[in-house]
């Protein structure tokens, strides 16, 4: 069941959340895309094999009236999008829009995370409170993953991301992993062997 966010949304964020990880959420709400945010060094799920994978996710507020907005991530875009969207910021026309997504709380900043550079607009990980104060938008305490993103898929970024950025970790750890036993074996098999031989 989707947790609908609107106008009609409580005033305190408390009253709405903690609404559990990777809930799907629905927003009604205006697209204000006068503020826009990038996190940097973002891989293009859809990307054919050979062409350029790394570019910025769009991040852009989404303002449920009363002061109150929450932030979505729009998903990949590339660094010529990236340039067209902060010329054209000053001047941007704001507009309406149902928005379906996967909510996802605000987390620490990640340990290997380089800082936020907002004289940059380079932003690692979503702060919320350093948001807040540039947008003027008291903002919820995370961000919605649009599950229509930046191309029009039907996937969220998410779950488009997981897959191709960690499968081959997974497999690299898990061959490791199998390597070290079977060395430890060998080690303590072969330590085994010679210990008897020094006996006879």
């Amino acid at each position: 069941m989707l947790t609908a966010l609107s106008q009609q949304t409580p005033q305190i964020w408390d009253e709405v959340f903690p609404v559990p990880p990777y809930r799907l959420v629905t927003l009604a709400g205006t697209v204000d895309q006068t503020k826009v945010f990038f996190r940097p060094a973002a891989v293009n799920p859809n990307a054919p094999k050979g062409a350029e994978r790394l570019g910025y996710d769009l991040w852009l507020p989404v303002a449920l009236g009363q002061g109150k907005a929450i932030l979505v991530n729009y998903g990949w875009i590339d660094q010529a999008m990236r340039d067209r969207l902060l010329s054209q910021a000053p001047n941007a026309s704001n507009f309406k829009s149902e928005i379906t997504g996967w909510w996802i709380p605000q987390q620490p900043q990640p340990r290997f995370a380089p800082p936020n550079n907002p004289a940059k607009n380079e932003w690692y990980w979503p702060d919320i409170a350093e948001l807040a104060t540039i947008t003027g938008y008291d903002l919820a305490p995370g961000i919605v993953y649009n599950q229509a993103n930046w191309f029009g898929g039907e996937n969220p970024p998410l779950a488009a991301n997981i897959p191709n950025n960690h499968r081959q970790y997974a497999w690299t750890w898990l061959l490791l992993g199998l390597v070290n036993v079977a060395g430890g074996l060998y080690y303590w098999l072969g330590d085994k062997g010679r210990g008897n031989t020094e006996r006879l």
